[in-house]
């Protein structure tokens, strides 16, 4: 049966129904299969925008240590930073991608133990959270900038001083044209107040 002689079919058997037996008769045979379908198509549209959207890399992710960042910090250190780079450097807005913040790692330097010194779990995570690439750079505080200084796992030629207790140190995964980017935007710029 070809698909004209199926409508054909269904409009004789419809013909004679009232508006309310129509309805009735698509909701038995036909609205469980289209809402199937819907489903379907939109379970398909959200793989494919997952595919197209996760392969922009993040422009820079950062990560809070041992302080909190108010809403008007990570602002400024996501939307504002990724508008002052794209602008600066005269490209399209998000075509690098644009920059996140993580959520806080508060690793209490105040209370350290005696034996290891930090809490070695959060530690641990932050670590490899850093060698996976998922951080570029962290904003701490200066008791937690010169525990990570002397740790050695840190190298501290990408400082960026903020104040005098608050600081972004990043990773060699921020390219050089971003790390200056950044260091421009933050050293010129008005870091929001705690």
């Amino acid at each position: 049966m070809t698909f004209k002689e199926k409508i054909e079919n269904l409009r004789e058997i419809t013909r004679d129904m009232t508006p309310a037996q129509k309805k009735k008769y698509f909701s038995d045979y036909y609205l469980l299969p289209l809402i199937g379908i819907v489903i379907g198509l939109l379970i398909l549209i959200s793989f494919f925008l997952d595919i197209h959207n996760g392969g922009t890399e993040s422009l820079t992710v950062g990560c809070p240590v041992n302080v909190e960042l108010t809403d008007a910090q990570i602002v400024y250190l996501c939307s504002g930073f990724d508008e002052y780079y794209y602008q600066s450097r005269g490209k399209k807005y998000g075509s690098e991608g644009l920059s996140l913040v993580t959520d806080s790692e508060f690793i209490d330097f105040t209370q350290l133990d005696e034996v290891t010194q930090v809490n070695t779990q959060k530690l641990g995570i932050l670590e490899s959270q850093i060698a996976a690439g998922e951080i570029d750079y962290l904003y701490t505080d200066k008791t937690s900038y010169d525990f990570f200084m002397n740790t050695d796992l840190f190298d501290d030629s990408k400082t960026i001083k903020i104040s005098s207790n608050y600081i972004i140190f990043t990773y060699n995964s921020l390219s050089d044209d971003i790390m200056k980017a950044l260091t421009e935007y933050v050293q010129t710029g008005d870091f929001p107040a705690e």
